[in-house]
């Protein structure tokens, strides 16, 4: 694996554990995109997915569908 594969398996082992340390919401990957829009520890303080970033998540959700088109 390469090192920056590495660095996010590392950060998505990591989310996963604060995710189930505090009860968030079971969508990892939706957890991340939102982390990735606006920081980590933000989600994690505020549980869950933040009302600001959902648009960005959603987004995002649609993506790959968009792509199969």
């Amino acid at each position: 694996m390469s090192r920056l594969g590495r660095r996010y398996s590392d950060y998505a082992s990591w989310l996963d554990r604060r995710r189930k340390e505090n009860g968030m919401e079971k969508d990892l990957p939706a957890l991340m995109a939102a982390g990735y829009r606006t920081g980590s520890r933000t989600v994690v303080e505020a549980g869950g997915l933040p009302a600001r970033v959902r648009p960005h998540v959603e987004r995002g959700r649609r993506y790959p569908a968009e792509c199969a088109r």
